[in-house]
């Protein structure tokens, strides 16, 4: 199966990488930041660097890698984080879904804390 994992350089998302790839998926991970790319890719997976607050970016590459699952594990919140911003995730999000995917699987759990660096 094609598998997109957004966020895929973070707590989460490292670990699932090397789990979908050993089942035999087709993974491509975004992240952010080149220098992350480079962990993804040992992890057995595509990367893609894109920011996920850019609707434009997202869309591209999950158009490009042609996923049958995303799976949305955004959590990073950036220091200069503004409520609009906040919006603008979640619809780039819905953009990558306009493709005919069946299943996307979100965060399950998100707690409250400081804004990341």
């Amino acid at each position: 199966m094609r598998v997109f994992v957004a966020g895929a350089s973070g707590v989460i998302g490292r670990r699932l990488i090397p789990l979908l790839a050993q089942d035999g998926h087709a993974v491509t991970g975004m992240t952010r930041s080149e220098s992350k790319a480079a962990g993804i890719r040992s992890a057995g997976a595509d990367a893609v660097v894109a920011d996920a607050l850019d609707p434009a970016a997202v869309a591209i590459a999950v158009t490009r890698a042609k996923p049958e699952v995303i799976v949305h594990e955004l959590t990073a919140i950036p220091a200069a984080f503004e409520g609009g911003r906040g919006a603008v995730c979640v619809w780039s999000i819905n953009i990558a879904v306009i493709s005919p995917l069946k299943t996307v699987c979100p965060v399950s759990i998100q707690y409250a804390t400081q804004p990341s660096e």
